[in-house]
């Protein structure tokens, strides 16, 4: 009888997976690889190019910094029965503002990949623990800049209206600060990332209504 060495085929395909992951980071990064340190917009594979797509190993298969992460917030089925997975990028487990990447595949298959995130951290990213400013105060310094006479959570019908809506009684429209890094404007800027509190501020007297950032250590908006 012929005897079979199964511990050597196990080890052969285990190798045989890291080096197809290996190569897989390695040419999805390449493909992806934009200017100043971001992605282009839009990727096409060519049937030879495609491989089964694990929405829990995106970051492993685009082969990105050891810090960043994709953190999935959607899935959607279209008509024609691709399924898109829609991510947004974190790094240091916290958001990076405006990042958004959407994997495109059919029956399993990575078809596509396409919005913007950050392949090149800059060296010089302040850690987490840089954030010395506190919520608290991060919302009184947006609060401050609006300078409005009458913000929403100061009148009475709008807060009840809020927790009538939402079914919630503990709602409000006084602003909550979540960490993020944020770079000025639409588009992400890796060199130019700050770590800021992200603050939603409502204000009635004048009417407006917009997200303020807020700088987590120097506190300036």
């Amino acid at each position: 009888m012929k005897k079979t060495n199964l511990a050597g085929i196990v080890t052969g395909l285990a190798l045989s997976t890291f080096v197809s992951a290996a190569f897989a980071q390695q040419s999805f990064r390449a493909l992806m690889k934009g200017s100043q340190g971001k992605s282009v917009e839009d990727v096409r594979l060519a049937p030879e190019q495609q491989v089964v797509f694990v929405p829990a190993e995106a970051k492993n298969i685009f082969g990105l910094d050891q810090k960043s992460d994709l953190l999935l917030k959607r899935t959607e089925t279209d008509n024609l029965g691709e399924v898109h997975y829609r991510y947004i990028q974190t790094y240091q487990n916290i958001p990076v503002e405006n990042s958004m990447y959407i994997v495109h595949t059919k029956n399993g298959m990575l078809k596509g990949m396409s919005g913007s995130v950050v392949l090149d951290f800059d060296e010089q990213m302040p850690d987490v623990a840089a954030a010395t400013l506190t919520k608290a105060n991060a919302i009184q310094s947006a609060i401050n800049f609006v300078a409005a006479q009458k913000y929403a959570w100061q009148d009475a019908d709008a807060e009840k209206g809020l927790k009538d809506h939402t079914s919630d009684i503990n709602a409000t429209y006084y602003p909550a600060a979540e960490l993020v890094w944020y770079s000025p404007g639409d588009a992400i800027n890796p060199r130019h990332l700050h770590l800021c509190y992200k603050v939603d501020v409502y204000a009635l007297q004048p009417l407006s209504r917009a997200y303020y950032f807020v700088d987590a250590k120097k506190g300036n908006v």
